[in-house]
């Protein structure tokens, strides 16, 4: 695929590697002291689930000087991304001119290769988002592509996340996989610049479901315990809130709860207040998301360092966060994540590691600390529960 100006082209001269800067992440140039690491995530099974096989050393680093290569000769490439203060290397994003041939070639593929700890973090679809608006922007192209095998349901919906699209016609056999290799059927997803423009325009690459500035209003019922919780999900033109309260027994006594999330375009936590009201006392808290930080009450707990999402623990309106932000398709795993689990009554965060799999459009299979607990989670097209296995059912529709 070509831009306006044949950027796919071989420039004639080496060009400086430019730098990306998002909310979280540093796009950069590769360094010497990357090709260990790099190294390390070639050689894991799950990372490289979906290639024809795991690297050696030498082949990850012969890898490493092709990409910059790839740099010197078209002025993009695979850029190396690191987590400021979180990790130094973490993987690598960003866009590439295939070799092989296919019908849709010549082309631009945005692509990208993270560390399985840094999975379900949505590390890849926000590197991704600078990628293209560089290639758009910047390297003025006019479409750019990406592809996978058709299991990849991961990077699937990372393509769906970015807006990209595809039709079932241009599925195509990879040539560089033999006939009946099991990852030779792949899957091409599209998006134009003109695609990409418009989305700039409503602020979200994908369309969010539910109509900004209206509510959805949920009551539940505790089925563990004796318990109600009413909660509002609004959408603005800035994102996302969650304002509920919560009315319960603890250890015999009534206590009360109030809370107030509030979310970015993409799901993710920036600030929570909660009130707990119990035997006549009332503790609040004000936490709130900076960057890659957590704090209460401006005290930073270290321990959540690097979290997406607030997780009540009393509470199933916050499952919608991580429901919304992996946007998971039928079939997909979100992997291992951690959020910020507010501990009830005592109001103590802490990381709590979880991992969704979608088993229908209504369905999720919900697990946290590595598995030890599982439960079943029915929702509604707003990501909302309606039935979490053994402990809420809710008892009210939405409105």
């Amino acid at each position: 695929m070509s831009g306006k100006k044949s950027k796919h082209s071989p420039v004639s001269t080496e060009r400086e590697v430019p730098v990306l800067t998002t909310d979280r992440l540093r796009l950069r140039p590769w360094r010497d002291t990357d090709l260990e690491s790099f190294a390390a995530m070639n050689a894991d099974p799950q990372v490289m689930e979906f290639y024809p096989k795991m690297l050696s050393r030498d082949e990850s680093d012969a890898s490493v000087g092709r990409i910059r290569d790839h740099f010197a000769r078209y002025g993009y490439g695979l850029w190396a991304v690191e987590v400021p203060g979180v990790a130094d290397f973490i993987g690598y994003v960003g866009l590439s001119v295939p070799a092989f041939e296919a019908s849709f070639m010549p082309c631009v593929e945005i692509g990208w290769r993270l560390a399985r700890q840094h999975w379900g973090q949505g590390y890849a679809t926000e590197a991704a988002r600078a990628a293209l608006e560089f290639g758009f922007a910047q390297e003025d192209l006019s479409e750019i592509v990406s592809f996978t095998t058709v299991s990849n349901f991961r990077s699937r919906s990372v393509m769906e996340r970015l807006g990209m699209t595809r039709l079932e016609s241009e599925d195509f056999d990879h040539p560089s996989l033999p006939e009946g290799h099991k990852l030779r059927p792949h899957v091409l997803y599209r998006l134009s610049r003109k695609k990409w423009r418009a989305s700039l325009l409503t602020g979200d690459a994908r369309p969010s479901k539910g109509k900004r500035g209206e509510a959805s209003v949920s009551l539940w019922r505790w089925s563990n315990g004796t318990g109600l919780e009413h909660c509002r999900l609004i959408g603005s033109r800035g994102g996302w809130k969650l304002q509920g309260t919560i009315v319960a027994l603890s250890d015999g006594q009534p206590t009360r709860v109030m809370y107030k999330i509030r979310c970015d375009k993409q799901w993710r936590t920036e600030k929570a207040e909660v009130e707990v009201s119990l035997h006549s006392r009332r503790k609040k808290v004000t936490i709130k998301r900076k960057k890659n930080r957590w704090y209460v009450d401006e005290k930073e707990v270290r321990s959540v360092r690097g979290c997406l999402d607030i997780d009540l623990s009393w509470s199933p309106s916050t499952n919608t966060l991580p429901i919304r932000r992996l946007d998971l398709p039928v079939g997909g795993e979100s992997g291992p994540i951690a959020a910020a689990w507010l501990r009830f009554p005592h109001l103590e965060l802490e990381p709590l590691h979880q991992e969704y799999k979608r088993l229908s459009e209504s369905r999720y299979l919900y697990s946290s600390r590595g598995g030890l607990f599982e439960a079943n989670l029915e929702v509604d097209e707003n990501g909302l529960v309606t039935d979490y296995e053994g402990r809420w059912e809710r008892v009210s529709p939405t409105a």
